[in-house]
């Protein structure tokens, strides 16, 4: 009796014992991810929302304006680190954007992968400093809601806080070319994610843009 008493104490330490090196290891894992590290995640976040992407449809300017704060097939998941993934749909249930999301363990270290079906975007969170990749090249650096891309000394866009709480304004250049809608402030309606978008975007101006705006919109999501 006492030698099956030990034994089975045996086993269980043992059990302990292995669940807690796999969540140290598992911990040490994401902790400041090497880039080798994060380029698994990239790729396993293509996999993952590759489903989402095939039933996209593009977003030209109508769809951005008709583009909302409304998700589906959303998943959050909070363990050692966090993770989600979702689609957002226009004002008729459209899937316009599909993103997936991972925060490391520490503080301000995250990965955010979002597609359209023109774009794939990457952004690499660190150290309140976010490196922009578009269709696999370096765009930018976003500092304090401000876009760099050559210069570090003149962003090319920013958000611009202005007087209105629901909106959140942003400027490519000097000129304000549409604003975030900062809140979903009736549950029960397709609510529009941005206030307004100026008919003429495009190009090079369009792409800081939605930069800068995907990523406000995912942050959001996961950290409703």
């Amino acid at each position: 009796m006492i030698a099956l008493t030990l034994l089975a104490f045996v086993v269980i330490s043992l059990i302990l014992l292995a669940v807690g090196f796999s969540t140290l290891r598992t911990l040490f894992k994401n902790f400041s991810p090497r880039d080798a590290r994060v380029q698994e995640d990239i790729n396993a976040m293509r996999k993952e929302i590759e489903p989402f992407v095939e039933q996209l449809i593009p977003l030209n300017r109508e769809e951005l304006r008709l583009f909302s704060l409304n998700q589906v097939n959303q998943t959050l998941k909070k363990n050692i680190t966090t993770t989600g993934k979702g689609v957002f749909t226009s004002i008729y249930q459209e899937p316009l954007m599909a993103y997936a999301y991972k925060k490391y363990v520490g503080n301000d270290d995250a990965l955010v992968y979002v597609r359209t079906t023109a774009h794939e975007m990457i952004y690499r969170i660190k150290k309140k400093e976010v490196k922009v990749v578009i269709n696999k090249m370096y765009f930018g650096t976003i500092k304090d809601g401000k876009l760099f891309t050559n210069s570090k000394k003149q962003p090319v866009a920013q958000l611009s806080p202005g007087n209105n709480p629901l909106a959140l304004p942003v400027l490519v250049g000097n000129r304000e070319v549409g604003a975030i809608s900062t809140e979903q402030t009736n549950k029960n309606i397709q609510e529009r994610a941005f206030k307004y978008i100026n008919q003429d975007i495009q190009g090079e101006e369009e792409k800081a843009f939605l930069s800068l705006a995907m990523l406000e919109l995912v942050q959001k999501a996961v950290n409703q």
